[in-house]
């Protein structure tokens, strides 16, 4: 974690420092109700240490709290370096690669908004999403998005050697970087290095940074998920209520496993990966595309105790032999796009 001596206050309070002394239970039981994303990761991070916090299978990933923290420090560290101002937005061309993750948590801490459109768009959904988000950065997985689309919206990149030879569009003003991952590095951690290499091992963060006026505050937009010309945004207290009633309808704590099978672009997936977060839980991330026989392998591999999707999903996997299949399986529970949920009976 690259940290000056000068800034830990501010970095603490954006969740890039991890606060050291562990809460009681006492104060844990004051916890207030209202809190930005970044602290509350940064106090489940001193909380829960060196638990497990995030199982990527595709990606071959098995990260604790404080590996975790440390992985999305160096991205954030990225973003702000690329001048990725607060409330700046991140749009993500991603489904449940393991960037889909990391790149949420980097964003919040870094003060910019991460926006999910999903994969499998063509230019002109591609291009109702640039201008519903007006996005600074545009992420997308190499072998996964259809990079062909976003060609015929911005045919120079292909001649592009160096980001700075482009010039984009100008119906695109906002947009500023288009960063390509390649499917074969689910870490990224190899490029992010490579873009380090070479400069001040610092957070160049400005001093009115500092400012708690220039921090997030609850009520600020945490994250937004793209839905043909619709845009939905969460704040970061209403992500958090969402979190906390789906955690309260499974009754997580820290023993628990939670395999998420729906997406990360969807508001279901990231209420799941919030709630395991704060109750000690580990989120496991079964495969990059739903495949009834095939999360059924991994959530018995992974000995999942919780599973989260689309009504949809969770029909097909107690149809399939949920309970059979996966003997540690205790509770199931669908978010559907309206964000209703409903617990199975297993």
């Amino acid at each position: 974690m690259f940290v000056t001596s000068a800034a830990p206050r501010r970095l603490l309070a954006r969740g890039f420092a991890t606060a050291k002394k562990k809460e009681t239970t006492a104060a844990k039981a004051q916890e207030s109700p209202s809190i930005t994303l970044p602290k509350l990761f940064a106090q489940k991070v001193a909380e829960y240490e060196h638990k497990d916090a995030l199982r990527h299978v595709p990606g071959k990933i098995r990260w604790t709290y404080v590996e975790l923290n440390k992985h999305t420090d160096v991205l954030g560290n990225v973003l702000i370096k690329q001048n990725m101002r607060p409330k700046s937005k991140v749009l993500l061309l991603l489904n449940n690669e393991l960037e889909a993750v990391t790149t949420q948590l980097a964003s919040i801490k870094a003060g910019a908004v991460p926006a999910y459109a999903g994969q499998g768009l063509n230019s002109q959904d591609i291009h109702s999403a640039l201008k519903s988000v007006k996005p600074k950065l545009l992420l997308m997985h190499t072998k996964t998005t259809p990079v062909a689309e976003v060609d015929k919206l911005l045919p120079q990149l292909e001649h592009a050697h160096d980001p700075k030879d482009v010039e984009y569009p100008w119906q695109y003003p906002s947009l500023k970087h288009i960063w390509h991952v390649n499917r074969a590095q689910f870490n990224g951690m190899t490029d992010l290095e490579i873009v380090m290499k070479g400069q001040d091992k610092t957070n160049l963060i400005e001093d009115a940074a500092a400012d708690e006026e220039s921090l997030a505050a609850p009520s600020d937009q945490a994250v937004a998920f793209v839905h043909g010309d619709e845009v939905m945004e969460y704040s970061h207290q209403k992500l958090l209520e969402v979190s906390r009633d789906l955690a309260g309808k499974l009754q997580l704590d820290r023993n628990d496993r939670v395999g998420v099978v729906d997406s990360f672009s969807s508001v279901g997936a990231q209420a799941a990966f919030w709630a395991s977060l704060e109750n000690g839980a580990v989120t496991i991330v079964p495969a990059l595309h739903f495949d009834a026989q095939e999360v059924l392998k991994q959530l018995h591999i992974e000995k999942c105790t919780a599973v989260v999707g689309t009504p949809e999903q969770v029909t097909q996997l107690t149809e399939a032999g949920l309970k059979e299949h996966v003997p540690s399986m205790q509770k199931a529970l669908s978010v559907s796009a309206d964000m209703k949920t409903q617990v199975h009976n297993l």
